[in-house]
């Protein structure tokens, strides 16, 4: 088993409930690719870890080109919300 834990720091509360129904999304699309189960830990108000369990190392790789869509999707919602502050 390979257990990945991630970290994610939202800029408000909206922002934090948006990510984690994104990150439910990926971790149903990561389960065909070997995916056993996810967890989402509150932290703070703002921010959460994502507990992902791997039947092995190989399928979490296998199941990394979703990840990084989720992380690209993250850049540009924080990008997009520093913009809106900014106008």
């Amino acid at each position: 088993m390979y257990l990945r834990i991630v970290t994610i720091k939202c800029p408000n509360k909206t922002a934090k409930k948006s990510l984690k129904l994104l990150s439910k999304q990926v971790g149903h699309e990561q389960m065909k690719a070997g995916l056993i189960k996810e967890t989402n830990v509150d932290i703070s108000e703002t921010n959460f870890l994502v507990v992902k369990y791997w039947i092995s190392k190989a399928h979490f790789e296998k199941g990394r080109s979703n990840w990084i869509k989720f992380s690209q999707e993250l850049s540009e919602r924080s990008e997009e919300h520093t913009s809106e502050l900014q106008s």
